[in-house]
């Protein structure tokens, strides 16, 4: 049982992997509309979303309605704040706190060790004089209340702020989030209505820098944290809600200490909060919920530039990954409720979506500028789907509007419209962007916090709406530096994350197209030549990846064997490597010439995948005919028996790695597998919280 459960979430993402190849494989295998099945699955998919998101927005319930009525004692909160380097931001913060309808009874800025004339800031304007590692308090606001310390990152600020305080509830917020005059009055009236409610979300919009750039960033992020609002109430109807952002965000602080409080070593701290709180309720039975409040509203930085938007998401997607990959035991498992069946299987297809998604968009590309004549159903489907888009936004708008019970106007319902048509083909292209990078970053095992606002140091503050977590608002967690840089090998190190990614990325096209000329036999006549072109087209591919594999490790030195190694295993390391190579460069060049003498080779063209004309070898393909054909029998039988040994190779290779690893109890495949702080345990608190008496 325990092994179907731990087999379930590789197995969704190979299926969903083997999806991704198998679309293609129908770019040629296929005629028509299917050719472009990569962009017809990842239209699917999103229309589903949309789909499921309405569905379960009509059956949305009024509890926050009642709340206003509800007789129930209201409970204590607290407010904490994270802020490194902070001090213009948070003048602005601090005084929406401080003129809050309800006034929080604690507020706790916790200073995470910052530089830039904080301390300065909050003596001259809070009457705060700060010491370190001690609390102080306002001489002139009782409820503020201030501890700086040593920079240790949001989490461990955070975890600070939940020991210092003995409020029932604790609210999260982000040192550029600024609350409406009623937000923690909505707060924690909801909480105080509904025990069940451990955490939520209050309603955030973006707001950028007073640039081109930053109105135009504003303009798509407003519409992206709408739709994200809208679909985290959806997603939390079947109690399946997964992201709450900690740039403002509600827990019942008593929740939070059972489970260990933030997670210090994980890179998106509040998502990953949100996964253990739905573990530990699930596996004790305890019925906790996780929702959204619409009626606490604030608005928050967000970034401005391509450079700093693609930071942000960076981080985000390579915490999602992380996050996905720890929990991965509760994919497709009935004991975690909804979470489990529902939103973390669809999770695992959002690991790979923005592959689906930039590759449908190239290959548009690619069928517009080769005028294929799929290109018109192809716009078609697409324009069917921006009318999909269109009408679900505009009607997003509106619930919007009428939950929050504010009109809508005719801007508003202008800049949705433009918005919902012109995002796939820009802003939508640059969060997939963004998501590669965070691919790239845990490959690599980089994953670093930057300003998104210039000459500062803090980090992208932000509501996670497409991808996960907030920013952390003080820039303040530690970076992940890799054990050994590429120019520093050491003992037992790691390859870089560009070495990783050729590796695994040649070997899989490899052993695809070692399996298509392996079935050319036992396929019926009309399938064989379309299987030989995609050989062809696939070689080509492994042809010019070995050489970027080549040319990188030329210019980044492999990390040194292990000391353990003796004599005889090193020099069979390095002799299996360098033949290796010499038979993945010599396999593509062999069944290059041997497709160049082919007679039939000037009336069928070799086209690339079908996109594009590949060229023959001209020094072989003007050969005389006898000649020629002579060469097209050597240059076959070549890569006839290259093939034969590139498995011998091929079996040595693994099977010394698996020695290495199984009977030599070396770390060899973590040498070459992604990130090894992906699987990291169960944070440590620090302080350490109380234990739940039950466990």
């Amino acid at each position: 049982m325990l092994l179907g459960q731990s087999l379930r979430a590789p197995l969704i993402f190979g299926a969903i992997a083997a999806l991704w190849v198998a679309s293609l494989f129908g770019l040629f295998a296929f005629t028509g509309l299917a050719r472009w099945s990569v962009g017809l699955l990842y239209i699917t998919y999103d229309t589903w979303l949309i789909i499921y998101v309405a569905r379960e927005l009509s059956r949305r319930s009024a509890r926050a309605r009642s709340a206003a009525q509800d007789p129930s004692p209201l409970q204590s909160i607290a407010v904490l704040i994270s802020a490194r380097n902070e001090a213009v931001a948070l003048t602005a913060t601090l005084d929406a706190l401080l003129a809050q309808e309800e006034l929080a009874h604690e507020i706790w800025l916790i200073d995470d060790g910052s530089t830039d004339g904080t301390r300065a800031m909050l003596r001259d304007r809070y009457a705060v004089d700060t010491i370190l590692n001690a609390p102080a308090r306002s001489a002139r606001f009782p409820s503020l209340n201030v501890l700086s310390k040593p920079n240790s990152g949001k989490a461990d600020s955070l975890n600070r702020g939940l020991a210092l305080t003995h409020c029932e509830l604790v609210v999260t917020l982000d040192a550029d989030t600024l609350l409406r005059s009623d937000a923690i009055g909505a707060m924690r009236r909801i909480f105080s209505h509904e025990p069940d409610l451990v955490a939520a979300g209050g309603v955030l919009t973006p707001t950028c820098a007073a640039t081109v750039s930053g109105r135009i960033f504003e303009w798509f992020q407003t519409f992206e944290y709408l739709r994200a609002f809208i679909s985290r109430v959806a997603y939390s109807r079947p109690n399946a809600l997964l992201l709450v952002s900690g740039a403002f965000a509600c827990f019942r602080r008593d929740a939070v200490n059972r489970v260990g409080r933030f997670d210090t070593r994980s890179w998106v701290e509040d998502y990953e909060l949100i996964h253990r709180l739905h573990r530990f309720s699930s596996e004790r039975r305890l019925g906790w919920r996780v929702g959204v409040i619409p009626e606490a509203v604030a608005s928050t930085d967000a970034p401005a530039t391509l450079g700093a938007f693609l930071k942000q998401r960076r981080r985000w997607f390579a915490g999602f990954l992380q996050t996905q990959y720890r929990y991965r035991d509760m994919v497709a498992n009935p004991a975690y409720g909804a979470v489990g069946t529902l939103m973390l299987p669809y999770k695992m297809f959002d690991t790979l979506q923005p592959l689906f998604g930039i590759t449908a968009f190239v290959l548009l590309l690619l069928f517009i500028l080769g005028r294929q004549p799929v290109l018109m159903p192809v716009l078609i489907v697409i324009a069917v789907k921006l009318v999909i888009d269109f009408a679900f936004l505009l009607w997003g708008v509106s619930f919007y509007n009428r939950w929050k019970r504010q009109p809508g106007t005719a801007r508003q319902w202008l800049l949705a419209g433009a918005a919902a048509l012109t995002e796939p083909f820009c802003f939508q292209l640059m969060r997939h962007s963004g998501a590669m990078l965070g691919w790239f970053a845990v490959l690599s095992n980089r994953v670093d916090w930057v300003p998104q606002r210039e000459g500062r140091d803090p980090a992208p503050s932000g509501a996670g709406p497409g991808g996960v977590g907030s920013g952390h608002g003080n820039g303040s967690a530690p970076k992940r530096v890799p054990r050994n840089p590429g120019q520093k090998p050491g003992p037992g190190g790691r390859y870089t994350g560009v070495a990783i990614a050729l590796h695994w990325l040649i070997a899989v096209f490899i052993a695809v197209n070692v399996g298509l000329a392996l079935s050319v036999d036992f396929l019926p006549d009309s399938a064989v030549r379309p299987v030989i072109d995609l050989h062809k087209s696939m070689g080509i591919t492994v042809l010019g990846l070995v050489v970027l594999r080549v040319l990188w490790r030329l210019s980044h030195r492999p990390p040194a064997l292990p000391a353990s190694y003796s004599a005889w295993e090193r020099l069979s390391a390095h002799g299996v490597h360098y033949l290796l190579y010499a038979l993945m460069l010599m396999l593509p060049l062999s069944g290059w010439l041997h497709d160049s003498a082919w007679r039939d080779a000037a009336s069928h063209p070799m086209r690339l995948f079908g996109l594009f004309e590949w060229p023959r070898l001209q020094f072989i393909a003007t050969l005389p005919a006898t000649l020629k054909e002579e060469w097209h029998t050597r240059f076959g039988e070549l890569h006839t028996w290259l093939g034969y040994g590139l498995y011998g190779l091929f079996a040595l290779h693994v099977g010394g790695a698996l020695k290495h690893q199984w009977f030599d109890r070396e770390a060899e495949l973590q040498r070459m597998l992604p990130s090894p702080r992906m699987d990291d345990g169960m944070p440590s608190a620090a302080p350490v919280p109380p234990r739940d008496p039950a466990t």
